[in-house]
């Protein structure tokens, strides 16, 4: 099975809408390898689009001409929300591609990965060479690999295979990635995890900077909350951007969430939002969270809109105390407009 989880900070999370999700099993094209494929993840960060795709592709008991093939077939078929995967501006795509080397003994892949001769390894590389022969993933790049072949280890160990199989080492686990944008991607690392060793792989980390636009505001805006009693319904003020162009949904919700949330269903309560336009101070919009819903457990809470056609949050307001009235006596005043 395969598994692809896209984190994003909280930070940058009213600029990572429209996301979409699917998976393609070679199992109906590629019999025998019923159990590879690829699930992809897509979404538009900051205006910019981009698709997430991991690999699982069929090992060395098929030739290499299988997983070039396999490989064309992915980036070929599989789409997410209708789009296909070079449309995106930006695509990630790894996972245990599978990819060996060739023309080499495995005494010769041992020795000269054991001497850090990483160069002469990857000039033997399946996967380099498919790439440049335009075989397999044309115009994907890939960071400098300065680490030994992440595949086949004793389990629990990092010693290669001294198995009866004795699987010839390979740089089967692997990051590649796709510009369209001309040098908006920049990768700062690319390695091998070599203290893991629960697997007969070493899985690889890469980390990358992108070059996307960010001056854009968050679509909507909220008032300013300093903190709210949960006896009392919350009033909830908020505005959408002049230059946002976006339609309002009575589809759309207004979620409360802890400030530490992970999802944008991680909601304590929600409340539909309003389409209806009206004048609160700068504030253009209200809608009401009724006091039975508010949580009885005090703490930092946040407001969120949710857009359910750009599938994303689109505002999040500042963080606020929710107080209970118990042992409170002085008069406060209850919310502030900015």
């Amino acid at each position: 099975a395969l598994m692809l989880n896209v984190f994003v900070q909280q930070k940058h999370v009213v600029h990572f809408r429209h996301v979409g999700s699917n998976s393609i099993n070679l199992y109906q094209w590629l019999r025998p390898a019923s159990n590879k494929g690829a699930v992809a993840v897509s979404a538009v960060f900051y205006n910019t689009s981009i698709c997430f795709i991991n690999c699982h592709l069929p090992p060395a008991g098929f030739n290499w001409v299988i997983r070039n093939e396999s490989a064309r077939y992915i980036i070929q078929s599989l789409t997410v929300d209708n789009r296909a995967i070079l449309e995106h501006s930006i695509v990630f795509v790894f996972g245990d591609l599978n990819y060996r080397l060739y023309d080499l003994s495995i005494s010769a892949i041992k020795n000269l990965a054991n001497i850090d001769q990483y160069d002469q390894l990857i000039s033997h590389d399946q996967l380099l060479r498919s790439i440049k022969s335009h075989q397999a993933f044309p115009g994907f790049l890939e960071g400098q690999i300065s680490f030994k072949p992440t595949y086949k280890y004793n389990m629990g160990s990092d010693q290669f295979d001294t198995s009866a199989k004795n699987r010839p080492p390979a740089y089967c686990d692997r990051i590649l990635f796709y510009d369209q944008l001309d040098h908006s991607v920049h990768i700062t690392n690319y390695r091998s995890l070599t203290n893991y060793k629960q697997s007969d792989h070493k899985p690889v980390q890469g980390a990358f900077t992108l070059n996307v636009s960010d001056h854009c505001d968050p679509v909507i805006q909220f008032s300013r909350l300093t903190y709210w009693f949960n006896s009392l319904n919350l009033d909830v003020f908020y505005s959408i951007s002049d230059h946002s162009n976006f339609p309002p949904s009575s589809w759309d919700w207004i979620g409360l969430y802890k400030s530490d949330f992970a999802h944008p269903l991680d909601y304590v309560t929600y409340t539909w939002a309003t389409t209806k336009v009206e004048r609160y101070g700068v504030y253009r919009h209200r809608v009401v969270i009724k006091e039975g819903n508010l949580p009885s457990e005090v703490g930092c809470y946040l407001l969120g809109y949710y857009s359910n056609a750009q599938r994303g949050l689109l505002g999040l307001s500042e963080c606020f105390q929710i107080l209970s009235p118990n042992g409170v006596s002085h008069a406060i005043e209850l919310i502030s407009f900015t």
